[in-house]
């Protein structure tokens, strides 16, 4: 379940990732392994390629896989997620079948492995999506039998394209298993990806800590995150990624200075469409003290409409301290109606400050 759960929280997080790789196990026989009733054939015992010498892309549409010791078996597809046993002595002759024909068991290779979790991936099928739970309990296995797959996946991981969606499923093998050393796995495949320093490998990187937490009580990994955050390019959504992951106090003062400096210079220059994420980490890696004068300043109604509302966001979220001065220049801009960050102002006012009931009264007589 708790397989299912982490899926479901890194596909929403997915930038449309592809998985790279070909189905390898097409146009399968008539006698094949239904969901539905894998209890009452669990003699089945492997899925063997018929073609074990050739890579994914080199198979032909009319190559099939083969079950051996199979069983007759119905194509009906009854994929509902409560009628598989997913215990230990269950899944070592558990056979999995997708609406599209794809066999998986604990004997596929992990190249194949992952074709399978793809091809559920790219189904709108319920009975296909409820084959994710099963089929990664299934691949857990097959590490937890032969350790040697999880350096296979990380391989995988670090050779995947933009389009691969393999990194969010390796990612969640990886916090899945119960290898006693997934956490050193995890710091070696960060340093790998730092040490190769292009845009996708950090890109990979970010993803991984993000979804693992590794960064919180490591201070190399902190260091690679620093890295991409200063000296990425302007435009790199990468840059913006890595500060998200990162504490004020994680920067020295001058790591800071040098951030609110450059970052500053970007929003200067009018063109950059990053503006409100700019603003944001300028108050946010500013000194604490400083923090409501820049977000006074950027309030002002010289600057454009999206810049302030990040000085609201701000605000929101706790970064600028809350003072008197504030308070009534929000004020004054949610009393005019002519400013459009009027009803922005307002709501500031009502839901991040402590107001008294006459000035709430002060502010819904201004909304009517």
């Amino acid at each position: 379940m708790l397989l299912v759960i982490g899926f479901i929280i890194i596909a929403a997080f997915t930038l449309g990732y592809q998985l790279g790789i070909s189905n390898t196990l097409a146009s399968l026989s008539s006698n094949t392994y239904t969901l539905a009733q894998h209890s009452e054939h669990n003699q089945t015992n492997s899925v063997n390629s018929t073609n074990t010498g050739k890579n994914l892309h080199e198979l032909a549409p009319n190559e099939s896989t083969a079950l051996s010791n199979r069983t007759a078996l119905s194509n009906d597809i009854d994929a509902s997620a409560s009628t598989i046993d997913t215990s230990e002595a269950a899944l070592s002759s558990l056979i999995l079948k997708t609406s599209s024909g794809l066999l998986m068991n604990k004997e596929s290779s992990t190249k194949d492995m992952l074709a399978f979790l793809n091809d559920i991936s790219k189904s709108t099928t319920s009975a296909d999506i409820n084959l994710y739970g099963p089929a990664m309990d299934l691949i857990q296995q097959a590490i937890n039998d032969n350790p040697n797959r999880m350096d296979e996946l990380v391989e995988y991981f670090v050779e995947a394209d933009a389009s691969s969606r393999s990194t969010f499923y390796i990612t969640s093998l990886i916090q899945g298993s119960d290898l006693s050393n997934k956490t050193e796995i995890i710091n070696d495949l960060i340093t790998r990806l730092s040490d190769l320093g292009d845009d996708l490998s950090n890109s990979k990187l970010l993803n991984l800590v993000s979804n693992t937490g590794a960064h919180y009580d490591n201070q190399e990994v902190t260091n690679s995150i620093k890295n991409i955050a200063l000296y990425s390019q302007n435009q790199d959504n990468n840059r913006m990624y890595a500060l998200d992951l990162l504490k004020p106090f994680q920067l020295s003062n001058q790591e800071k200075e040098v951030l609110v400096s450059n970052f500053t210079v970007e929003l200067e220059q009018g063109d950059n469409i990053e503006k409100a994420a700019l603003l944001e980490n300028i108050i946010r890696f500013s000194d604490i003290q400083k923090r409501p004068q820049i977000a006074a300043n950027y309030l002002s109604d010289a600057h454009e409409l999206q810049t302030r509302v990040a000085v609201l966001s701000a605000v929101h979220r706790g970064t600028v301290s809350k003072t008197n001065a504030l308070k009534q220049q929000l004020f004054n801009i949610a009393e005019d109606g002519n400013d459009p960050l009027n009803s922005h102002a307002k709501d500031t006012l009502i839901y991040a400050f402590e107001i008294n009931n006459e000035e709430y009264i002060r502010l819904k007589g201004d909304a009517q």
